[in-house]
């Protein structure tokens, strides 16, 4: 899985922010669909 740099940002309490404009990119994760993301940033 290929991130932006600062694309995602986690607290202390091990919450993860990040936007679907940055990881559903085609031009960085096109083998991905948004629910294998999903998967994988639990």
């Amino acid at each position: 899985m290929i991130l932006e740099g600062s694309s995602i940002d986690v607290n202390d309490q091990g919450a993860l922010l990040t936007t679907e404009a940055c990881l559903l990119n085609p031009n960085r994760n096109p083998h991905l669909a948004k629910g294998d993301i999903e998967l994988r940033l639990r």
